[in-house]
């Protein structure tokens, strides 16, 4: 979930040092390690980067990427069952955690806006102070249990002119898994 986020992460338990090394000059390796191919299609694909990008095509890297990213994974057979977009609208109880803020509560109203893509308004309680976060943002779901949004806010600390960096009405990405049965779903 980091890539998607875009959140630094460090990626130097990730081995081989070639796959570091070859991926790592252009992008975190979230990102192939994110796509599905089969053995011989990671072999097309590394072999074409290899010419492109000047490193030595690699076996190792070839069957690190086809065992840890593979086209298939007898796991992912019951999330076909799936329907490609679940029931996600209506109101939803919420709670969050904010890193030196403290937890908070509140509802957000879903509403569907196209296939698989979201409307949402969220309005949270601090439980510590009493104050109020409402945003309001867009979301795409995708397979069925991937959250890909986006939200912006308000709140009754702060307004809009003066907003840190740190503020919780900034705009931010929010990524999520849905559960299996469409009834919660966990993330940032």
């Amino acid at each position: 979930m980091y890539g998607p986020e875009r959140r630094i992460h460090d990626e130097s338990g990730i081995s081989p040092e070639e796959l570091r090394a070859a991926c790592g000059k252009c992008h975190a390796l979230a990102v192939p390690l994110s796509w599905r191919r089969s053995s011989a299609e990671w072999k097309e694909f590394v072999n074409a980067h290899a010419s492109s990008r000047g490193f030595k095509p690699n076996d190792e890297v070839v069957a690190f990427l086809a065992k840890a990213a593979p086209l298939y994974n007898p796991e992912w057979k019951p999330s076909k069952s799936r329907p490609p977009s679940p029931p996600l609208a209506g109101r939803w109880l919420v709670t969050a955690s904010f890193p030196g803020r403290g937890k908070y509560y509140g509802e957000m109203q879903i509403d569907r806006a196209g296939d698989g893509d979201f409307t949402t308004r969220v309005n949270l309680i601090s439980v510590s102070d009493g104050s109020t976060i409402s945003r309001t943002g867009r979301a795409v779901v995708y397979g069925g249990y991937a959250w890909r949004g986006r939200s912006g806010g308000s709140s009754s600390t702060s307004s809009p002119d003066d907003l840190a960096p740190d503020d919780l009405a900034n705009d931010a990405r929010e990524v999520m898994w849905i559960s299996a049965d469409g009834a919660s779903a966990e993330g940032r």
